[in-house]
């Protein structure tokens, strides 16, 4: 497609030029058409490459649970160590730190610092957060992480137990526990 547009924009050119030297509106309304052709096949070149750019940055293998397995993820669990409160939850900060699987993603923000305690509250909370299928972290609404992705609603305690984590940019677990203390 880039290379489309380049010819184009030359087949443009020799419209303009061949227009002023004929004086021709025909042809000035050519070089004004195939001018914006170029431009949109330009543009369809560059989304195509980033496109393919993005596929080829998550194809090298899973980070984080696909929320398809979530089935297969909930079976898989170890029963809870602290009554009430999912198995992954208890921890979860420091698990999130030292995951080996996200090292390969060089985008992905880090994972937010979160005491266990405050990680055990959080994974009992049903309200929802945004995750991204195939990436490890979980986020509120207003989170950067999020532009031009594709991204699911999903309740953090179910977040927390398929294995998601806060994202240490938007701090989805401090703004969530300052929620719950000011609606009480």
């Amino acid at each position: 497609m880039i290379v489309g547009s380049i010819v184009l924009l030359v087949v443009a050119a020799a419209l303009l030029v061949v227009g002023l030297v004929r004086r021709s509106d025909d042809l000035y309304y050519g070089s004004i058409v195939g001018s914006v052709l170029a431009a949109l096949a330009l543009f369809v070149g560059v989304r195509q490459m980033s496109v393919a750019a993005d596929d080829d940055d998550f194809d090298v293998r899973p980070s984080a649970p696909k929320l398809a397995d979530a089935a297969e993820s909930r079976a898989a669990l170890p029963a809870p160590l602290v009554s009430g409160v999912p198995p992954r939850a208890v921890g979860h900060a420091v698990a999130a730190q030292t995951d080996p699987d996200e090292s390969f993603l060089p985008d992905e923000p880090p994972a937010q610092p979160v005491a266990e305690a405050d990680a055990a509250r959080v994974a009992l909370l049903d309200t929802e957060v945004l995750v991204i299928d195939g990436r490890p972290r979980y986020h509120v609404a207003e989170c950067l992480h999020l532009l031009g992705r594709e991204y699911q609603w999903l309740p953090v305690c179910e977040a927390v137990e398929l294995g998601f984590t806060p994202c240490g940019h938007c701090e989805p677990d401090r703004i969530l526990l300052a929620g719950r203390s000011r609606s009480r």
